[in-house]
């Protein structure tokens, strides 16, 4: 696998995202002219997708605090998503924020936008854990996503940040 980026896949499948490279929404920002959208940021896009983020938001809103010293940390919406950054890429709770910090891909998927807020801490980040530990939380958003993406015929394969992929297997 080729380590600078994420591999997208689709086996027996004519429906489903492309693999193809379009240029990125990113050059007009960076006024790069020969800019392209990375591995990675296309497995992010098909992921944005292909998630079902209202239905985990609903099984853990209710247990998100509503404030913590003086407001949340981050947006419940941001926190999912860097739980399946973390998921996705094995990055422990301290290299998220790294990881966050380092790749505007990862902050634009993430919904973080630097201008406004910080990416989520170390702590914010083990803080979620627990909550979704206490809840008996991580394992059903998990089952809930794994059902959804097999239900779409769609296969994640983990990795580090720089080799997870989505593989499109037949039904």
């Amino acid at each position: 696998m080729n380590r600078s980026g994420l591999t997208l896949i689709e086996q027996g499948r004519s429906n489903g995202p492309k693999s193809t490279r379009q240029p990125s929404s990113r050059s007009s920002v960076c006024f790069e002219k020969y800019g392209r959208k990375s591995r990675r940021e296309l497995f992010l896009e098909a992921m944005n997708e292909l998630v079902p983020w209202r239905e985990l938001e609903a099984m853990v809103e209710p247990h998100y605090p509503k404030s913590s010293y003086g407001g949340r940390p981050a947006g419940l919406s941001v926190m999912l998503r860097v739980f399946f950054l973390q998921q996705w890429f094995k990055v422990s709770d301290a290299g998220i924020e790294e990881a966050l910090y380092d790749s505007a891909a990862l902050r634009r998927f993430a919904g973080i936008d630097l201008k406004r807020a910080p990416a989520p801490d170390v702590t914010n980040v083990t803080r979620f854990h627990h909550l979704l530990d206490a809840h008996e939380l991580g394992d059903k958003i998990l089952e809930t996503v794994s059902r959804h993406l097999d239900e779409k015929g769609v296969r994640i394969s983990a990795g580090s940040i720089a080799d997870a992929s989505i593989i499109y297997a037949p039904n």
